[in-house]
């Protein structure tokens, strides 16, 4: 029965996210069943066991839930470090692998690369960071937040003209493509920021 349902399963790709709450009268066929998929290793499927056994029946639903949507979304959700410095040929691989698991286009969260900037940012590792934040700008160059991520890397690194350079590009992309009323809330902002990057870049 298992072989024809995987066999003749319509998605070409899919995500199988399995417990066990209390219940240790299910452990034996549990495993059974869990070494069944590792010797058969059906196309186009991942899976993952993730027990808890604190959990019963009732609140067991909801854990699982939400622990399998956060194993499933993890790889979308946060950029891994050595993806990102491999540079841009390798988080274009890795979206593609993405795309491939998921079954179209997801691409990347949008602060997926969040956690890196920050501990690069920490540990002064500002070429990784900035080389981060251009791949970002060819990616997505409607985005003047990516070009704001771009301005502040070259801030840390202390490359001040570039930073005044990025700022400008930034503003421009704001007034190109976001609306009045967000244009009301940040430009004052992007403008100050463009005035310091430019008062240091003089020094």
């Amino acid at each position: 029965m298992l072989e024809e349902t995987l066999a003749t399963r319509p998605a070409r790709t899919q995500f199988l996210f399995y417990t066990q709450g209390d219940q240790p009268e299910l452990t034996r066929d549990l495993s059974a069943y869990g070494a069944w998929l590792a010797a058969r290793r059906p196309p186009g499927l991942t899976w993952e066991f993730n027990p808890e056994p604190e959990a019963n029946h009732g609140s067991l639903q909801i854990k699982t839930l939400y622990d399998g949507l956060r194993v499933l979304y993890a790889g979308w959700a946060t950029l891994p470090e050595q993806v990102a410095l491999g540079g841009t040929a390798a988080i274009r691989a890795y979206k593609k692998e993405l795309a491939n698991r998921f079954g179209y286009d997801i691409g990347l969260g949008r602060v997926a690369d969040l956690r890196l900037r920050v501990k690069w940012a920490e540990e002064k590792n500002f070429e990784a960071q900035i080389a981060l934040a251009r791949f970002n700008c060819d990616e997505q160059p409607e985005d003047f937040e990516a070009l704001w991520r771009l301005a502040v890397a070259y801030e840390q690194a202390g490359r001040w003209k570039e930073a005044a350079e990025a700022w400008e590009r930034c503003i421009a992309t704001a007034k190109a493509h976001d609306t009045p009323e967000a244009l009301d809330r940040i430009l004052p902002h992007l403008e100050a920021r463009r005035a310091a990057a430019r008062n240091e870049a003089q020094r």
